[in-house]
């Protein structure tokens, strides 16, 4: 009981997982030594500090087996490892595999990257927003999301839970300085739940982009009823929420988020692009729907011009992929999850009955419940 909550709570951290096995060796040697010298005496003695030179030179030489393992995967997919940091959450990894290409990697699963997903994450709430003035990023990943919401002028909170992440931001943006000391910029490393129960912010828009897969442990408290009325309730009036899912994923997951936001917002929109590896959700109460051209004028008459323009109005409602009544229709069916039922969690009843993930948002135009 004593070596698991020193090993997990004391050695992983101040040592590292590589560190603190060679530490836990060391010290099984030394109570071994000390027990054989004693009954053998100091004929053994030369013996033992002999064993204890070759164990430190394997010690040293033989490399972190965690990293190994990451930076061979890499290669196989032609990536390179930029950086390998052990935090007490997560073994955090950067990997590039072009000048222009970098992904973040979180105990070896790709989490985010330099593409455009972050981007329109950021963009689209504020677009839609009246008078976008504050924000809340849940998860900083490569800081894409956070960077474009500074450069449209909003001031940005991130919650973030692996203090070592935004050190890292550098890697991916090379003014990484101008933006973590912007007066507008604040990260907060403190779970989200936690962060919107404790302060008495008040945002326009909040931006949940949890670590993929869907069944991350601790990724469902970000898609539950009371977390969903939680953000809800941190809105100003006209405020939205987004929510992205992440794919593969499996259909009847989906419906469970989208469920909550149907009955937390009386408008929902559903995009979907195949740059986002994931459906966005965006909840509120003002209306969504607006003629063509004027998301368009909105963004030349704020200025926006000059920045991001890939994700233009057209591309942007080719990517709304659902209706409100279909929407709300296909969401009316699936079972609550909540705070004690975090269905999404625990997926192996339906791998074990052979369902299958999807790795495109197709099933959401699929016949009506075709996925119970």
């Amino acid at each position: 009981i004593a070596g698991s909550l020193t090993a997990g709570f004391s050695g992983v951290i101040l040592l590292g997982t590589r560190n603190s096995f060679f530490a836990a060796v060391l010290l099984n040697f030394s109570i071994g030594a000390v027990l054989l010298a004693a009954a053998e005496g100091r004929r053994i003695v030369r013996t033992l500090a002999l064993a204890a030179v070759f164990m430190g030179i394997l010690a040293i030489s033989i490399p972190d087996p965690l990293v190994t393992i990451i930076e061979t995967r890499l290669k196989t997919v032609g990536l390179r490892a930029l950086f390998h940091e052990e935090d007490r959450a997560a073994m955090v990894t950067g990997a590039q595999k072009n000048q222009k290409s970098g992904l973040l990697l979180l105990n070896g699963i790709w989490i985010s990257g330099t593409g455009q997903a972050g981007r329109i994450m950021a963009k689209l709430p504020i677009l839609f927003h009246e008078n976008p003035q504050q924000a809340l990023i849940v998860g900083f990943g490569v800081g894409h999301t956070f960077a474009t919401l500074l450069d449209h002028g909003i001031r940005v909170d991130a919650a973030e839970l692996i203090r070592c992440v935004p050190r890292h931001f550098g890697f991916f943006y090379p003014e990484k300085a101008r933006y973590l000391n912007d007066p507008r910029a604040r990260i907060i490393f403190q779970d989200a739940r936690a962060h919107l129960l404790r302060s008495k912010s008040i945002y326009d828009v909040i931006i949940v982009d949890g670590s993929p897969p869907i069944f991350s442990a601790g990724t469902v408290n970000l898609y539950t009823r009371e977390f969903v009325q939680l953000a809800k309730s941190r809105l100003r009036e006209g405020g939205i929420l987004l929510l992205w899912v992440p794919l593969p994923c499996f259909p009847g997951d989906f419906w469970m988020v989208g469920r909550n936001m149907a009955e937390a917002f009386s408008r929902v929109s559903v995009f979907a692009h195949e740059s986002l590896a994931g459906i966005l959700i965006l909840g509120s109460e003002g209306s969504q729907d607006f003629p063509f051209g004027f998301l368009s004028r909105r963004h030349r008459e704020r200025g926006w011009d000059r920045l991001y323009n890939e994700f233009n109005e057209e591309a942007l409602w080719r990517a709304r992929v659902l209706t409100q009544d279909d929407f709300r229709q296909q969401a009316h069916w699936p079972p609550l999850l909540t705070d004690n039922h975090p269905y999404t969690e625990f997926p192996l009843a339906r791998f074990w009955h052979g369902e299958t993930m999807d790795a495109t948002p197709g099933f959401l135009k699929s016949p009506l419940c075709s996925w119970r």
